[in-house]
């Protein structure tokens, strides 16, 4: 071997097959004729001394150190593992950093905004907990301990959801090579209790707001009707889709619930749907309907204060969403004939969630009535919702619209 000088000024020596490492022919080059003279005579010793499977000072430096630390070199090929899935080709990512990303994408792909608050708010406190930390040194065990500090039940549950969908955009952004959530089992949650109201509750409801409080008449009627969710009726936030009267198809007996108002669900055959609109319902609308502009016109500030005021005064405990709740309930009663599969699809629910949560006692009779509560049937009636007027004017109780009616509904 010699020092060969290129035209650039810089020199080469061919290390030839029968004694390079690789049993192939290798160049190596170097800026000056002593780095090159001093290669040649560190080769030529070094193989005098251990021969083609010779190592270098410097990797035999590098095993000593590897040794000294670990006590031994058992682990290396562990620790080469670990490092090839954690370390090699990925982008290091603070926690700040990876849920800032996520967040923009998440906000295009769910546009619903009660869906990326969510996501932001708890997001932004999973980042808050492993500030300065790098996504790759997160484990499984790190992860288990975070969920351990969110309150059980469905906060944790929800917690445990959106880390799921941000670790496996984490992998497929190339920030990590491995889901650590994954191994983590689903969070339990209590069984929902689905309550529901009983006919002569509905019935009450449907009087008073008559009379009373007519802005709120759309909301009963299409929920406790049309199987329509509080969400689909009510915005939270300005720029949310609700149903619009638009989509009332009064010559077909049919609400439209439009993909950008129906929740957003995983079912495969999509979110948009078809309500039925039945008589009773369509006696209770025909009166206050309109050709555009929101069923239920108000905001969910307005919209909350009024239900709280009517549940109120006529002593009717509150249910989240009960109105939907019984009417899914209520038509499984009442019109067994269409079985599981016709009352999921009105609700928008799958079949499976419908017999886990809203199969229960109640009588096809019951059924019946719910689907059929006429207006005011005479005149105690009558006013008893006079009553009910007053009260919102004058502040009368309860009772006295009870002592006034000649009876305690």
């Amino acid at each position: 071997m010699k020092p060969v000088e290129r035209a650039d000024g810089r020199f080469v020596v061919f290390v030839p097959r029968k004694i390079s490492r690789s049993g192939r022919r290798e160049s190596q080059y170097f800026s000056s004729k002593n780095q090159a003279l001093k290669f040649i005579a560190d080769f030529k010793a070094e193989h005098r001394e251990h021969g083609r499977t010779g190592i270098t000072a410097e990797q035999r430096e590098a095993i000593m150190f590897v040794q000294r630390e670990l006590g031994g070199l058992e682990l290396l090929p562990e620790i080469v593992s670990h490092w090839r899935l954690t370390g090699a080709s990925i982008t290091p990512m603070t926690a700040e950093q990876a849920v800032a990303h996520f967040v923009q994408w998440a906000e295009q792909e769910h546009p619903n905004p009660r869906t990326a608050s969510d996501i932001r708010s708890r997001l932004h406190q999973f980042a808050a907990h492993f500030s300065g930390k790098r996504l790759h040194e997160l484990t499984t065990a790190h992860l288990e301990l975070f969920l351990g500090t969110i309150q059980a039940g469905w906060n944790r549950w929800s917690m445990h959801k959106r880390l799921r969908a941000f670790f496996r955009f984490a992998v497929r952004r190339g920030w990590l090579a491995r889901d650590p959530v994954e191994p983590i089992p689903a969070t339990k949650v209590p069984h929902p209790e689905r309550g529901i109201y009983t006919p002569a509750q509905f019935k009450h409801l449907l009087w008073v707001a008559e009379e009373g409080c007519p802005e709120l008449l759309p909301y009963l009627v299409l929920a406790g009707y049309c199987f329509l969710r509080n969400g689909e009726l009510v915005k939270t936030y300005a720029n949310e889709e609700v149903l619009q009267w638009s989509d009332v198809l009064w010559n077909e007996s049919l609400i439209h619930v439009r993909p950008g108002v129906a929740k957003g669900t995983r079912r495969g055959s999509g979110d948009e749907r078809y309500c039925p609109i039945n008589a009773a319902a369509k006696r209770w609308l025909e009166p206050i309907r309109k050709e555009s502009g929101p069923c239920v016109a108000m905001s969910h500030k307005k919209f909350s204060g009024l239900w709280h005021q009517l549940t109120d005064a006529l002593h009717i405990e509150r249910i989240d969403n009960g109105l939907r709740h019984s009417a899914i309930s209520y038509s499984l009663a009442a019109y067994p004939e269409t079985g599981v599969a016709l009352t999921a699809s009105w609700a928008g629910n799958s079949e499976a969630t419908i017999r886990k949560h809203y199969r229960r006692l109640v009588k096809p009779e019951q059924g019946r009535e719910w689907f059929s509560i006429e207006h005011y049937e005479n005149e105690l009636e009558r006013t008893y919702l006079e009553g009910k007027r007053l009260m919102g004017q004058r502040g009368v109780t309860p009772a006295e619209i009870s002592a006034s009616a000649g009876r305690d509904f």
